[in-house]
């Protein structure tokens, strides 16, 4: 096998993103045949070379990927110090270790996809694909058409250009399969976008006076959150494979 760069030898051994093993190169966390390497050019031959992270060698691992549906007040992290939910409290019996694909906020529930593919992972989060990313949000306020129209133009939010793909009112029946019904003032919309940056979503109701009650991410990419029960963990068939971003 030819010489990879170490920051994705070290992906495909299910420690994160390419973008996250390059903190832990610069962070000293990294070791080749017993030798710091904190240089992002590193190379490596995975049938040579002896890579270890923290200490302990790390070999590549065949990709999985899971299907989770992350309850409200869980933390999108492995561990936390000071004991709050988290996902190791649901990842702790696989068979594999796994990180999330991107993040939802602590009080956001729905679709999250956990996997060991940094690759993977990469692609689904990389701005210049525009993976979409569906939810569904209760809001305040009584959502018109013309809002609804401006979301999908788009606004400056300060950090940069943001606009919706899509956005729809839903009816109160089609809402209450993942949100409360909405009450007297309130309404349910499905927002696509193609980014995944901090709070988006909730910001983005925000710079329209409509802020979020309750969000629920229902898709990512051609993954669906479907009928998985609140805190269930279910494996993705067919992983991986060649075409994984619609």
């Amino acid at each position: 096998m030819a010489e990879i760069r170490l920051q994705k030898y070290l992906a495909s051994c299910g420690l994160g993103s390419r973008r996250r093993c390059e903190e832990f190169i610069a962070q000293g966390r990294v070791q080749v045949n017993g030798v710091a390497a904190i240089e992002l050019g590193t190379r490596v031959d995975p049938k040579r070379d002896e890579v270890c992270f923290d200490g302990r060698a790390v070999k590549p691992e065949v990709g999985v990927l899971y299907r989770f549906h992350k309850p409200a007040d869980v933390l999108c992290t492995l561990s936390d110090p000071f004991d709050r939910p988290c996902l190791n409290t649901f990842t702790a019996s696989l068979p594999e270790r796994v990180f999330p694909v991107g993040r939802l906020d602590e009080d956001v529930t729905g679709l999250l996809l956990l996997t060991n593919d940094g690759d993977f992972a990469d692609r689904m989060l990389h701005p210049k694909y525009e993976v979409e990313r569906v939810y569904w949000a209760l809001v305040k306020g009584s959502i018109n058409e013309t809002t609804l129209k401006q979301m999908c133009l788009g606004i400056e939010m300060g950090d940069g250009f943001g606009k919706a793909v899509r956005a729809r009112r839903m009816s109160d029946r089609e809402a209450t399969r993942y949100l409360p019904k909405p009450k007297y003032l309130e309404s349910a919309v499905e927002l696509v976008v193609g980014e995944g940056r901090k709070h988006f979503v909730k910001r983005y109701f925000g710079h329209f006076d409509h802020p979020v009650k309750r969000l629920v991410r229902v898709q990512f990419g051609k993954y669906h959150l479907g009928h998985l029960k609140s805190g269930v963990i279910e494996p993705v068939p067919d992983f991986p494979v060649p075409d994984l971003i619609e």
